[in-house]
């Protein structure tokens, strides 16, 4: 059967597991023989499975010795495959997930410059590695490993065809121990961050943040940190402007959604000052069904911006609050 397919040359290179398991009963396929014995032991056994594995394979060279005991694998209704089970597709993405690894290959696609830039950058802070790049011009990108004799390495330039980013070459193994030092992890990217927490936590201090970094294993110091707090009272400032702008806008917004209602903002010199707001809904509410009982209160506001919010408060027939009206002002 196989010498007259003319592969007898090759038959020295091949071998199998009689009991249909990887042990230590391993036998050799020499001639036609030995390949009838192999069928007649998959029909005793009834299974056709055997693995029938190269000499020269290494990726089996740990199982064929024996020293490691392999698991065999649950039945979960679906055929065991000894090869696809053992090997590992990587995700060919671009890793937009958080957690998502992140794997370059030749020929990868990327839709700019920039996003291949960031998709590296992102990938620098994740496998905690320092990453520059010594070369990148309008159509050209190259990122390079400076750790001593870590020889990873990427180039990417534009196809002329479809404008998009293709990695052109590749070097993708570390040879270097991961320090924590990333220099692309710039203060706005950690900015970038903390922003959202910043928001409801103005307290969150550049020693903390230098802090959490060190838990994940980022080793950033205290100045880029302290940028960082900066760059974020910044945002959160240039927001709160932004908003303010638009107050005139909220109050006609009010007032055509909410007729007869009283909105009143005050301004001195353009700038904010106070305001006032009852709508009609409450007033109507609190005039038909509520006791003539109106309490006053007031609280100082600790935020980003300073003042008073002042509030009026009826009582319904089921004894509980009820907003009339709120207004703020200047302490």
């Amino acid at each position: 059967m196989v010498l007259d397919a003319g592969f007898s040359e090759n038959m020295s290179k091949f071998s199998y597991f009689p009991s249909g398991v990887v042990d230590d009963n391993r036998m050799e396929l020499y001639d036609d023989g030995d390949v009838r014995k192999m069928m007649s032991s998959s029909q005793e056994i009834e299974i056709m499975n055997l693995y029938v594995v190269r000499e020269d394979d290494s990726f089996l060279d740990d199982v064929l010795v024996g020293e490691v005991e392999e698991e065999e694998p649950q039945d979960d209704g679906e055929e065991y495959d000894f090869y696809r089970h053992d090997y590992v597709e990587s995700d060919d993405s671009d890793g937009d997930g958080d957690g998502d690894k992140i794997e370059f290959y030749v020929g990868q696609e990327f839709v700019s410059k920039e996003k291949c830039k960031a998709t590296i950058e992102k990938y620098a802070v994740r496998e905690k590695v320092n990453i520059h790049f010594p070369k990148s011009e309008k159509k050209k990108v190259q990122a390079v490993c400076v750790q001593d004799c870590c020889k990873w390495r990427l180039y990417a330039s534009i196809n002329s065809r479809s404008d998009k980013m293709i990695v052109r070459s590749l070097e993708g193994t570390h040879s270097c121990y991961p320090t924590g030092v990333v220099d692309l992890y710039s203060a706005p990217k950690i900015a970038a961050d903390y922003i959202n927490e910043f928001r409801t936590n103005p307290q969150l201090s550049a020693e903390q943040i230098q802090q959490r970094l060190g838990l994940v294993g980022l080793r950033v110091t205290k100045t880029k940190c302290q940028s960082a707090q900066q760059i974020m009272k910044h945002i959160i400032s240039d927001e709160y402007a932004e908003q303010f702008t638009r107050m005139y806008d909220y109050v006609e917004e009010l007032k055509k959604t909410n007729p007869c209602s009283t909105v009143i903002l005050g301004t001195k010199d353009r700038i904010f000052e106070k305001f006032y707001t009852c709508f009609a809904s409450q007033k109507n509410g609190w005039k038909n069904a509520c006791r003539r009982v109106i309490h006053l209160d007031g609280t100082f506001l600790k935020g980003q911006m300073k003042g008073i919010l002042l509030s009026a408060v009826g009582r319904d027939p089921n004894d509980a609050m009820y907003i009339i009206g709120w207004a703020i002002v200047p302490v």
